[in-house]
């Protein structure tokens, strides 16, 4: 049961690292979304 709550407070203490990452994926694909529509309004 320990090794349970050991378990579930490392992986919300790396919460904020993969929130971080989830933000910065979310932020790539809205550039890249921003990009293909200016590229094919330009075209």
């Amino acid at each position: 049961m320990e090794k349970m709550a050991n378990v579930g407070g490392g992986r919300s203490r790396n919460h904020g690292s993969t929130t971080f990452f989830v933000t910065l994926d979310y932020l790539f694909i809205i550039v890249f979304i921003c990009f293909l529509l200016f590229f094919l309004s330009k075209m």
